[in-house]
């Protein structure tokens, strides 16, 4: 049993030795076989000990560091899904800006495509009125609206008089030599709008005049362009933009700046 360093059969041998001797009334040698297998008894029992508990830590370690690397695993999905996706959020974002941009940059090329229209369209109407004032005298004489109306234009586009702070519809009305009631019922009829609107109108479209002109428009400010169209206030002048061009003065300047209109073509 030594021979083949069988601690197990050592260990039976002085079990049967110590049995024997005890037989044999030899209890000292029985008692030092009893000793002998006692102490293989517990050195086997401290390697099985040892070896299960290496075992263990062998399994733990194990479980461990599958646990870590499933762990790893995890966040790297987690960093992964989170990347992916603030990447389409910048995405999105980058998308979502540059259409924002584009419509800013589209409604301020409409409206000064319509400014110019209109100027056109009352250049052409100037034209008329005049020549109706000196061939038709008769007709306007008898038609107070028309004469009205056209005195109205002539202040509005020659005299600029929106420009003028506190022009109210009585003022207006009494330089026309007419009444509020009259004027009013005139602006509805012709432009569909109430006097407050109309107004505020002509002076918006002055303002985008300023903004397109590059020398005006950086040496004024937002408040010295309001004022310069006529608008007593810049919150006044901030409401009545919006309403009217759908964006406000300062991104209005912003864009026109970009987009580098010629004030001459408007």
């Amino acid at each position: 049993a030594k021979e083949i360093d069988s601690k197990h059969l050592i260990n039976d041998c002085y079990v049967t030795f110590s049995e024997l001797y005890y037989a044999k009334a030899d209890y000292k040698k029985a008692y030092d076989y009893h000793e002998m297998y006692s102490e293989v008894k517990d050195s086997i029992f401290s390697e099985e000990t040892g070896k299960n508990i290496a075992e263990m830590e062998v399994e733990f370690e194990t479980e461990k560091k599958e646990n870590e690397i499933l762990q790893q695993k995890k966040l790297r999905n987690i960093y992964f899904i989170a990347f992916v996706f603030a990447v389409a959020a910048i995405v999105l974002i980058i998308v979502q800006y540059h259409k924002k941009n584009n419509a800013y940059k589209f409604l301020v090329k409409k409206n000064i495509d319509l400014l110019n229209n209109e100027n056109e369209l009352k250049s052409i109407k100037d034209y008329v009125i005049v020549n109706k004032s000196n061939n038709n005298n008769a007709t306007l004489t008898d038609d107070k609206k028309e004469e009205i109306l056209n005195e109205l234009i002539k202040l509005l586009n020659n005299e600029k008089i929106f420009k003028k702070f506190g022009l109210t519809i009585d003022k207006l009305a009494k330089l026309l030599s007419t009444n509020r009631t009259y004027l009013s019922q005139i602006i509805k009829e012709e432009n569909g709008k109430n006097y407050t609107d109309f107004i505020n109108e002509y002076r918006v479209k002055e303002s985008m005049l300023l903004f397109s002109d590059h020398q005006k428009n950086s040496k004024l400010s937002i408040e010295g362009i309001a004022n310069e169209a006529g608008f007593k206030s810049v919150s006044s002048f901030i409401l009545a933009f919006k309403k009217y061009t759908g964006i406000t003065p300062s991104k209005f300047r912003h864009e026109a700046n970009a987009l580098k209109i010629n004030p001459e073509n408007v």
